[in-house]
């Protein structure tokens, strides 16, 4: 292995269930392996890569940055909606299983009320 990476809470997608953030795990993961460690989940601006590579990290992961750019494959209104979301506009589904980070909306909610019993709320 050549490195790890440190993937925080804070990230999109699916999520650990330890909830642990990006800037508690990866000072953690630092002083635990002899190897780089890139971390991810949140960073958003050179203040939080600043940040990261002050904890220890030697790389930053940028999912966000990537999944909007315009050379990404991601459909227009999935770039959109990601861009006009904002803080509080995403919600945690799942978290018995598999947790993930979804967008609010009403498909998700009606078809994770359905096929699991959650999304209410």
């Amino acid at each position: 292995m050549n490195a790890v990476v440190a993937e925080g809470f804070e990230a999109g997608g699916h999520n650990g269930k330890e909830e642990t953030t990006t800037f508690c795990l990866v000072p953690a993961i630092c002083q635990t392996v002899s190897i780089p460690v890139i971390a991810a989940g949140g960073i958003v601006s050179g203040k939080s890569m600043l940040a990261a590579f002050s904890l220890g990290a030697e790389a930053v992961q940028l999912g966000f940055a990537f999944a909007v750019a315009e050379e990404s494959s991601a459909c227009i209104s999935f770039k959109k909606a990601i861009m006009s979301a904002g803080e509080g506009d995403t919600q945690l589904m799942l978290k018995s299983l598999v947790p993930v980070r979804l967008l609010k909306g009403t498909l998700k909610n009606s078809h994770l009320s359905f096929s699991t019993g959650e999304g209410k709320g």
